[in-house]
């Protein structure tokens, strides 16, 4: 046990628990859940480690945690005795079962290449008798997580044994992708439901519904969220840094490099991909370019149309399977269990087929006397009014509908569980209720336009009270609400730009800005404020560009604060872009307006902006003057962000002066500032900022300051590769 922590903890070495916030894996937790130890045997062990100088112990930071936690680390003794144990069992040679049940028998140091699985982890999950089944190892060490967008309870479930047979041998094969494809109504979603909580309980999972409002930057933010709850928080930290930085600059290429090297044995699945849009389409296809043969990761794409994916050198990997109508045994089963007697359920099958949807609606509503192209009609005409109320109500919400909602509006537990039973209402895991989409469909399209407004106005207000602002915008809109709608998305968009739902924000700021109501005018600065910062994040500089320019010339003449703003977002985005002289135009002819505005913390931004660019043009004096003013405001402000801002500018401007040590004094409190507001970007540029002005000392001869120069770009180097930052990767490195 003690030669398994210490190997377990070699994998650490190299993160420093000076300043950072550590891991949960190197604490008492972490550890006993990685080496397959109780958490009550950890203590005594790492008593003996600690003992023998191997390890050391201290209290810090830990992710997750409010409190400081106990952590671990290697020595230096304990490191030299890891890296022999480490050596020792290279050459072991063990009994190995891959995903698909082949057995191997190699050598310990051939794992990662023939496995795509480091050496050390492997070794830990080891047997005594030098056996390892590769399915042991998956989800080893952490509970398993499955995020499901739409999670339905399954009640009742008949026929397709030679489709799970299929979909189960898929799953052992060596193809990743799995194309499961037929028309709405023949049952693909509850199947692959069927096979997840059957088969799948041991794997992380996300099942993502995919809808034509979700991009590809919504999509990356909830994989960001999954991976990080299954102890890979690579993407999200990347994302948060990039997006709180000052540039604000998500890279593709960075996101899509993070994933390859995460994915390991997770299972993605993504449902209604006919609704994808073609950003959506390539995101996936990108994700399925992923799958090779020494990983365990999968991915199920389910749609009536699932074009356009798969790449042509990952066909290989690809299974399809397309879902019919029922066979006839298992419909005429299926039919006989709800009661309908020999002859009739032939005449049904006779009549409509055997898609699961339509048996189940023929079944339970008894219509089945006439043509296809009619059963919803005869159904909805055979409800009572009650159970027509409470269809119509669930048909303006976009997703589920909570029963507390119906219940609010005098519809009674008997009227919902009517259509349970019915088939017209499924329940969700999470207690919530989902209307089938074509009976949806066709209840909101025949509604009279009065009662839509109705009920989205009371699914507006229900939803605004119960926390939920960006859903209850959309009915608020759709009520015809447009001044409540314009009101709620202006206060609270904020809270949702960084929690999957970029491309929804967008949507519904561009619904209102086209419904010509009059009250939109009065705050419409604001909707193209919105529609910049969509943009911005998004990384489309010329829509973000022209958003916040037609915000600015709206705010001028009559929202001062809003417009100073627009005009430091614009020359940040012109700054990114490499064009600093129009960056300086356009910040420089507005200040005469900006120092005019009451929002201190906006003006400090814009001083700091002048200053940088100052910098870039050469004008050091100018740099000087409004980094001097960046910090006085910032002072008056008192909010960390634009406090660190101010001392790094002011840090920056003393190293060009070279007086280094009030240099490292400012750099020093700029870093404690970022620190509390957990900016790693910044902090990272801080502790380069602080190995440059080592390092101007060490040309002057200080041998101690190179090496305390390399420290600190040592730091900044590990913290831009943890945040996947690859330019100023490159700088560290080059520093």
């Amino acid at each position: 046990t003690k030669e398994r922590i210490l190997l377990y903890l070699l994998n650490y070495v190299s993160k420093s628990l000076d300043d950072y916030i550590s891991p949960k894996d190197i604490t008492q937790d972490g550890i006993g859940e990685a080496v397959g130890i109780g958490r009550n045997n950890v203590p005594r062990e790492m008593k003996y480690l600690i003992k023998d100088g191997f390890v050391f112990s201290k209290k810090a930071r830990v992710n997750g945690f409010k409190n400081k936690r106990t952590v671990y680390g290697l020595t230096s003794k304990g490191i030299e005795k890891a890296t022999k144990v480490k050596n020792k069992i290279r050459d072991i040679y063990i009994h190995v079962t891959d995903f698909s049940g082949d057995s191997h028998y190699i050598q310990l140091k051939d794992f990662p290449k023939k496995f795509g699985i480091d050496m050390i982890s492997a070794a830990l999950f080891v047997n005594r008798d030098r056996t390892l089944d590769l399915m042991d190892l998956i989800g080893r060490g952490t509970s398993n997580v499955h995020m499901i967008d739409v999670d339905i309870k399954i009640r009742s479930f008949y026929g397709r044994a030679e489709e799970m047979a299929k979909i189960k041998k898929w799953f052992k094969s060596e193809k990743k992708v799995l194309v499961l494809t037929g028309i709405s109504g023949s049952g693909k979603s509850m199947l692959v439901n069927k096979f997840v909580k059957d088969y799948l309980k041991n794997r992380n999972l996300i099942w993502i519904q995919t809808e034509e409002w979700l991009s590809a930057t919504d999509i990356v933010l909830r994989l960001a969220h999954f991976l990080s709850k299954v102890g890979k928080p690579k993407l999200e930290k990347y994302l948060k840094s990039a997006w709180m930085g000052f540039e604000k600059d998500m890279r593709w290429e960075n996101i899509y490099a993070i994933l390859k090297r995460d994915l390991k044995n997770e299972v993605l699945i993504f449902d209604n991909l006919e609704n994808a849009k073609d950003e959506v389409r390539q995101l996936i296809t990108r994700l399925v370019s992923m799958v090779d043969n020494t990983r365990e990761y999968r991915l199920i794409l389910i749609g009536t149309d699932v074009s356009r994916v798969i790449p042509a050198n990952k066909m290989v990997f690809m299974e399809e399977l397309t879902l019919g109508e029922l066979k006839l045994s298992e419909a005429l089963e299926f039919l006989r269990d709800n009661g309908v007697d020999a002859v009739t359920a032939n005449e049904i099958i006779k009549n409509y087929g055997a898609t699961p949807l339509v048996l189940e609606l023929v079944a339970k509503n008894g219509s089945n006397k006439v043509l296809r192209r009619y059963l919803v009609e005869n159904v909805i005409s055979s409800l009572s009014e009650e159970e027509r109320k409470a269809l119509e109500m669930a048909s303006v919400f976009r997703h589920t509908v909570s029963p507390n909602f119906l219940l609010l509006h005098d519809v009674d537990y008997i009227t919902i569980y009517k259509l349970i039973n019915k088939n017209l209402l499924k329940e969700t895991n999470d207690e919530a209720l989902i209307l089938q989409k074509m009976v949806k469909e066709f209840i909101y399209k025949h509604m009279p336009p009065s009662k839509k407004r109705e009920y989205h106005r009371l699914a507006a207000r229900y939803l605004e009270e119960e926390g939920y602002s960006l859903k209850a915008v959309y009915h608020h809109i759709k009520a015809g609400d447009i001044p409540i709608a314009n009101r709620l998305l202006v206060e609270n968009y904020k809270r949702y730009l960084f929690k999957g739902k970029i491309e929804e924000i967008r949507q519904l700021t561009m619904e209102i800005l086209n419904t010509y109501d009059l009250s939109v005018s009065d705050h419409e600065w604001f909707l193209y404020g919105i529609l910049g910062d969509t943009y911005e994040l998004t990384g489309e500089y010329e829509m973000a560009i022209e958003n916040f320019q037609k915000a600015a010339d709206l705010a001028k003449p009559r929202d001062l604060d809003f417009f100073a703003e627009a005009i430091v977002n614009l020359a940040n985005l012109y700054a990114r872009r490499g064009e600093y002289q129009t960056a300086f135009k356009e910040l420089e002819k507005s200040m005469q307006h900006i120092i005019q505005i009451k929002d201190l913390g906006t003006i400090s931004k814009a001083r700091y902006a002048m200053g940088i660019l100052s910098l870039y043009l050469g004008d050091l004096d100018r740099a000087e003057d409004e980094f001097n003013e960046s910090l006085k405001i910032s002072e008056k402000a008192l909010e960390y962000e634009v406090l660190g801002l101010g001392y790094q500018g002011m840090g920056i401007l003393y190293r060009h002066l070279k007086d280094y040590s009030m240099a490292l004094e400012s750099f020093n409190k700029a870093k404690n500032y970022f620190e509390v507001i957990g900016d790693k970007r910044s902090m990272a540029k801080v502790l380069g900022n602080m190995g440059l002005v080592h390092y101007d000392l060490g040309t002057q001869g200080s041998e101690k300051d190179i090496d305390t120069a390399e420290s600190y770009f040592s730091n900044a180097l590990v913290m831009f590769q943890e945040i996947g930052d690859k330019w100023n990767t490159l700088l560290s490195k080059r520093n």
